[in-house]
């Protein structure tokens, strides 16, 4: 799963608006070399992941993540 911006990127000096170009550029790098078309499998294990992401077992998980590599940090800063 691939997220990218879209939209206005910036204002040019003559006052043009200027928008991301990232889905070509994206596109062009993933399909066909590394992705040929829609794979079951690969989207299945998107589904999977997405579901679990949204469990409160997964947010506490998370929770604890953060809190060993802030102790990390602190023991690595020795």
């Amino acid at each position: 799963m691939i997220f990218y911006r879209k939209g206005v990127k910036e204002i040019n000096k003559q006052g043009k608006e200027v928008t991301y170009d990232l889905e070509d550029k994206i596109n062009a790098a993933i399909f066909p070399g590394l992705q040929g078309g829609p794979h079951n499998h690969t989207i299945t294990g998107l589904v999977v992941a997405l579901k679990q992401a949204t469990t409160p077992e997964y947010r506490a998980y998370q929770e604890q993540v953060i809190s060993n590599n802030a102790k990390f940090a602190q023991v690595d800063k020795r």
